[in-house]
């Protein structure tokens, strides 16, 4: 049966946390995500949000390894019922803090995008006709893309035909928003050329046929159920990042249509840098203010070589696949857990091991437990302790030994 519990929760901390250190370095050292790719980098992603999402141990496949007896008494001790007539221990009370954190984040979150809807819906516009002219073209455009199959397009086209383009009172940046029905948000101050307004309504079409939003509520979710956790906040930022360079890349081909992108992204910032974000969590804007994931965008626009499709690095790549690949499944086959201590030897100072403790097996599935030569309790199952600590058939076998 697939288990839960505090040390299952550690386990996939410990793993994601680990992950995303790692994702702090493809981000922020020079050189290495080009090397390392953004198709390996979205795969890396997918593999933190699945394991962040599935804080379970499953005993067919998974091990015990137990810590040593000092750190076992200290989460003993955390796990122990003491409040309310001891039937609460602060591992309960911080899962009730956990959960009332979920619930006010997740109010939160559903709240501000009610709410911007609702302004959406009520002040909004329609576009006029030239701008309805372009998208066309931009479809038109997508259509002709031979990488597309039948298949796809017909999906496509079905994703084309639920978007809406609305002018936003405002100088905000554009954005796009709306799962089901998909929403593309322009700022009625914003003095676009129909060079850059082409620009921005291609961007934010490749977000929502490559449903870009779908995948940021993946990871808003997982920043509500995680919300204690700053490596989780961390991985949404993350995630930012790398939807605006995979669209980036597939923006410009040549030297020209990259001059004119970045000056592009530069027009819009310029105009809305001093304007704050819209309170719309479940969102994507087309030029975010953060200096850091712009640097990054025009470095990546501005590497003609498309370094990260070449061969070079091939070892790098593979040999950072099979760390990670390695480190997720691990995570799964090895459960850090404490030894048990029964709620007496928890309140004393004495530590069980395999030298001053031992079973006795009574023959019909229980186990007596003594420390020292004295009885403790009867147990059914040796599941949570040490493997080392002998079994023997009677008491009097126990006491030669």
């Amino acid at each position: 049966m697939i288990q839960y519990s505090f040390s299952t929760v550690l386990m996939a901390t410990l793993c994601c946390n680990l992950m995303v250190v790692f994702l702090f370095l493809i981000f922020h050292v020079k050189n290495v995500l080009p090397e390392f790719g953004l198709k390996l980098t979205g795969f890396f992603l997918i593999l933190v949000v699945i394991r962040f999402l599935l804080p379970i141990e499953i005993p067919i496949i998974s091990n015990n390894v137990y810590f040593p007896p000092s750190i076992s008494r200290m989460i003993a001790l955390f796990q122990q019922p003491r409040f309310l007539n001891e039937t609460v221990s602060w591992w309960n009370l911080l899962e009730i803090a956990w959960a009332v954190g979920c619930i006010g984040i997740g109010l939160y979150r559903i709240t501000s995008n009610c709410k911007a809807f609702h302004i959406i819906k009520s002040m909004s516009r329609d576009p006029d006709e030239h701008c309805l002219s372009i998208m066309r073209q931009i479809e038109k455009e997508i259509f002709q893309e031979p990488s597309y199959s039948s298949t796809a397009n017909r999906k496509i086209n079905q994703r084309l035909k639920q978007i809406s383009i609305r002018i936003l009172p405002g100088s905000h940046s554009p954005m796009v928003c709306g799962l089901w029905k998909p929403y593309i948000l322009l700022p009625e101050n914003l003095k676009l050329s129909d060079e850059e307004l082409y620009y921005v309504l291609k961007h934010e079409i490749q977000h929502i046929i490559h449903h870009d939003l779908w995948l940021k509520l993946g990871v808003q979710i997982l920043v509500i159920l995680y919300w204690w956790n700053p490596f989780c906040w961390l991985l949404e930022r993350y995630l930012k990042c790398f939807l605006e360079m995979r669209v980036d890349f597939s923006m410009a081909d040549n030297p020209k249509q990259k001059v004119a992108y970045l000056t592009c992204l530069l027009n819009i910032l310029k105009q809305t840098e001093t304007t704050p974000s819209s309170d719309l969590p479940l969102a994507i804007h087309f030029c975010a203010s953060d200096s850091h994931i712009l640097k990054q965008r025009f470095e990546l626009i501005l590497n003609t070589d498309r370094t990260y499709e070449r061969a070079q690095g091939a070892c790098f790549r593979i040999a950072i696949i099979a760390g990670i690949l390695l480190l997720f499944v691990c995570s799964f086959l090895l459960i850090f857990e404490a030894q048990y201590m029964p709620p007496e030897i928890q309140k004393e100072t004495i530590i069980y091991d395999e030298k001053n403790s031992f079973f006795i097996d009574n023959q019909d599935g229980t186990y007596d437990f003594y420390i020292a030569d004295q009885y403790i309790e009867t147990v059914g199952s040796l599941e949570y302790y040490d493997p080392d600590i002998p079994v023997f058939d009677s008491l009097e076998e126990a006491l030669q030994k």
